[in-house]
Parts: structure tokens; sequence; C-alpha cells
């Protein structure tokens, strides 16, 4: 995807990521010193896809909304503090988290909504002041979706470029 097309996707939703900081709307897990930022639009399964990686271990960083901020080589997410701790499960309601992180750097990003037809899609990448991560973009969350990314943020898993995230 062209950084353009992907530059108006996120600033559909809110987001300058030209800038140092930004707030979007997304959610934000982590499994150690390894977040994913999970992006899409409303009803997308960012919430599904958080709760899928916290019932595999990961711990809640933020929901709804993630505030990112650059330090130096870094992308971290951080929960904004009316929100801190809660996640919605679709209905059911608000929950909450009994042990959140305050914030994480993020090695990946996840975008749902993405109509992806390719067997094996080109790499894609997440950009936010001028940091890269890589990108996963997918239509929907499923159990594949939820071990890869799992197993991605514990290490297991690496792109077959011999590439460590």
């Amino acid at each position: 995807m062209r950084r353009s097309t992907r530059l108006k996707r996120f600033m559909a939703w809110g987001t300058d990521i030209m800038t140092a900081e930004a707030s979007v709307h997304a959610s934000c897990v982590a499994i150690g010193r390894s977040g994913v930022l999970i992006l899409g639009p409303s009803g997308s399964g960012k919430s599904s896809l958080a709760l899928g990686l916290m019932a595999m271990g990961a711990e809640l960083v933020a929901d709804d909304r993630v505030q990112l901020r650059c330090h130096g080589d870094d992308i971290w997410a951080y929960a904004p503090p009316h929100s801190a701790g809660r996640i919605e499960a679709r209905g059911m309601g608000l929950l909450r988290s009994t042990g959140p992180l305050a914030k994480t750097p993020l090695m990946l990003a996840v975008t749902l909504g993405q109509d992806q037809q390719a067997r094996l899609p080109q790499p894609d990448w997440f950009d936010h002041g001028g940091i890269m991560i890589p990108n996963i973009n997918r239509q929907f969350v499923d159990h594949n979706l939820i071990a890869v990314v799992s197993m991605i943020l514990q290490g297991r898993l690496v792109w077959d470029s011999g590439e460590i995230l």
C-alpha cells in the first residue's frame, strides 16, 4: 500500500501520524515489552483481538483510545487516564483489567477491516513520526490471527526473510 493511501486511511480515523504525539482509535496489549497496536473502524474487532490476546497472556495497555509518542527509535503506546484498565466486551459491557500496563513500546500493528485477498501479501508498515513498525492487514479476527500475533510478540515467530521484528 502506498504511504499516501495509508496516510489518508489513518487521517480519516482522526490520527495525525506526521506528529510525534497522537491519540488514535485503537486498542493495545503487550506481552513483556512487546506491544501490538490494533487499528480499525468501529465494530471491526479491535477489542475482540485484544481480549483474545489477553486470554493468551497479554496485558491490556488501552482500549478504544491509545496515545502514541515517539521516544528515540521507538513508538510508545499509553492509556489515556480516563480509560486506563478498561476494555469493552461487545454485548457484555465494560470490563476492568486486574493488571493493566501504563505504557509499552510497540513492535507490531494490526489493521482490521482491510480486504486481504493475497495469500502471501507484500509487507506493510505503520508509520508514526517517521518510525515504522510492521503492520498486518486483516479483514476480521480469527484464531489464526490471535495465535500468530501472540507468537510474534513472544519472539517465537519471525517473517521468513529472517528479519526479527
